[in-house]
């Protein structure tokens, strides 16, 4: 199997009504990926794309996750099922370090160009996320390795 190259570096842009990041993927978008595997633990993050921006004395994530639930079979399939099988969320911080979900938050996630790409288009949400305007984001991810990116976030007006 041929390498992939990841050259490419994460992207993120905000505005007043849309937020997208751009995460480039470990091998191409048109792969086959495995979930569910044998060799993960119950209750393991699989797969993770996760954005995580801290705002004033409050910190957010959002990103697709998907967990290998118990009793869960092996799948696999392309990017659109690994999809189908997860879940895109919103989550906010609390003084613990874990997260709560935030409700009725849409982040909605595809691929262009071999990345993956995290979209939120609520002018609220992203109010409440990024009004502080943070410099830089974490990027997390999870799916054949691990990697983490501090990245630049651009802002339009």
């Amino acid at each position: 199997m041929p390498l992939f190259a990841q050259e490419a570096k994460t992207v993120g842009t905000v505005s007043p009504n849309l937020v997208e990041f751009r995460i480039p993927l470990e091998q191409p978008a048109n792969a086959t990926w495995d979930w569910n595997r044998a060799e993960t633990p119950d209750n393991d993050g699989e797969y993770t794309w996760q954005v995580a921006v801290s705002n004033g004395s409050s910190r957010y994530a959002f990103g697709f996750y998907l967990y290998k639930l118990p009793g869960s079979k092996p799948a696999h399939g392309d990017l659109h099922a690994l999809f189908k099988a997860g879940q895109a969320s919103v989550f906010k911080e609390n003084t613990e370090g874990s997260g709560d979900m935030v409700q009725n938050a849409k982040v909605s996630v595809s691929t262009e160009n071999d990345r993956i790409v995290l979209r939120i288009a609520d002018a609220g949400l992203i109010h409440t996320i990024f009004a502080g305007r943070p410099e830089s984001a974490t990027v997390n991810t999870r799916a054949i390795g691990s990697n983490f990116e501090v990245v630049k976030i651009e802002y339009h007006n």
